[in-house]
């Protein structure tokens, strides 16, 4: 039996009806999404019939939300076709088995497993200093929080998600500027593993 422990995190967004639109997403779904409308929607021809940056975001926004539920439902079918039991909720160890429990106050329940693999996820780095807002500073994390479409953008790094982010925005018009820290952002994508010829 395989189970697979989804805790979605606060803060994360969510569809209408509650579901963790992050799910299944290797950065999150979100985020994805977000690349995937930006491919689409002309930000320029809305503009130009009229529509303001609130109302355009707005699309966006509803655009990305549906995309990446249908993307977290697809995730969710595909696991259960294959076997597995997915909890939403928070677990912890107890002996040799897992207390689960579906939220804050449920009763926990014992769940049992003769493995157990910690997914954990990562986090995005917060440099000292900077008083991420969740309003004009964000992260990867939290760009789903972003209110309006932004004129501009400044983004730090020179990875995979700094450059992904930097199309994205800038084929939503934004104007962007990519702060890179190594002289050659070459080296900086080589030590993420990509290889020299990619990079």
């Amino acid at each position: 039996r395989v189970l697979l422990i989804d805790a979605p995190e606060l803060g994360q967004p969510l569809a209408v009806d509650g579901e963790d639109l992050g799910f299944g997403g290797p950065t999150g779904l979100f985020s994805k999404a977000l690349r995937d409308v930006a491919k689409t929607v002309s930000i320029s021809a809305l503009r130009q019939m009229g529509l303001s940056d609130n109302s355009i975001w707005n699309e966006v926004r509803l655009q990305c939300a549906q995309l990446a539920a249908a993307n977290a439902r697809n995730s969710r079918e595909e696991l259960k076709a294959a076997g597995v039991v997915v909890l939403c909720g928070c677990a912890r160890f107890s002996g040799k088995s897992l207390r689960f429990s579906s939220g804050i106050g449920a009763r926990a329940k014992k769940v049992h497993a003769s493995k157990v693999l910690l997914a954990t996820g990562s986090k995005p780095f917060h440099p000292p200093g900077i008083p991420f807002d969740g309003k004009r500073i964000l992260d990867s994390d939290t760009i789903n929080l972003l209110g309006f479409l932004p004129c501009s953008v400044a983004i730090t790094g020179s990875g995979v998600v700094a450059i992904e982010f930097a199309k994205i925005f800038r084929k939503l018009g934004a104007e962007v500027s990519l702060l890179i820290r190594s002289p050659s952002p070459i080296r900086a994508l080589v030590r993420t593993g990509m290889d020299i010829d990619v990079a």
